[in-house]
């Protein structure tokens, strides 16, 4: 409210009785408002007021304090204010660097793309040791290396694919041959008993040729005595 009274009559330039129909308030509590407000401050506005105080670094809910204002406004005071700062750092750099704006502007870009904030950078600066033309050189050196490595990785993975293509081609022969050893094995049990089974039919037919021989050898012992005896 104080802050309406303020700027009703020193920016909207209105007589105590027309503030007096506006804010509803007696013609001593507005003149006390207004001696509230120091004279170098009269034409200034509520905008105005807000920057002076944040650049003497008071804090947003400080200045809604002092001016009476409610938080969106000392928020939006307060961005604007910001905004104006840098503004002013921005020229304030410009001015520095001029003729080098552009290395400037590329050097953002580089940082920005490799993701390296102000204290990386620092880093680096820090372990280059003002002597970036060794740097320079070992990265060069490190890069290679690191061809190198990936080269030799790959190489190595080639070498280890061929040995586990050997090694599977070598478990299928294995199998093949196990397999043609079990089918030979199957075959020999086969014929052995095939054999088996011829040699115990040739047995039986050599046995019962004996036995057939001996009947006919008896026989004819037989039939030789009974000629001799009739002979005599």
């Amino acid at each position: 409210m104080e802050d309406r009274v303020i700027d009703l009559y020193y920016n909207q330039k209105k007589t105590y009785r027309e503030i007096e129909k506006l804010v509803r308030k007696s013609p001593r509590d507005i003149r006390n408002i207004l001696n509230k407000v120091e004279p170098s401050e009269h034409s200034m506005s509520v905008s105005s007021r807000a920057y002076k105080l944040f650049s003497e670094h008071k804090s947003p809910i400080e200045v809604a304090i002092a001016l009476n204002i409610r938080q969106p406004d000392a928020i939006q005071f307060y961005k604007e204010y910001f905004n104006l700062s840098q503004l002013h750092d921005l020229y304030r750099i410009y001015e520095e660097i001029k003729d080098d704006l552009y290395s400037f502007l590329e050097f953002y870009r580089l940082t920005k793309a490799a993701r390296m904030g102000p204290s990386q950078v620092i880093s680096l600066l820090k372990i280059a040791n003002n002597d970036l033309a060794s740097v320079q050189r070992r990265f060069e050196q490190l890069s290679r290396d690191v061809i190198s490595l990936e080269l030799e990785k790959q190489n190595s993975a080639r070498i280890c694919q061929e040995l586990n293509d050997k090694i599977a081609s070598s478990r299928k022969r294995e199998d093949y041959v196990r397999s043609c050893c079990q089918i030979e094995i199957s075959r020999m049990d086969q014929l052995n008993k095939k054999q088996r089974s011829l040699e115990g039919f040739v047995q039986f037919f050599e046995d019962n040729n004996k036995t057939k021989t001996k009947e006919n050898l008896t026989s004819v012992r037989l039939k030789n005595n009974d000629t001799i005896k009739r002979n005599e």
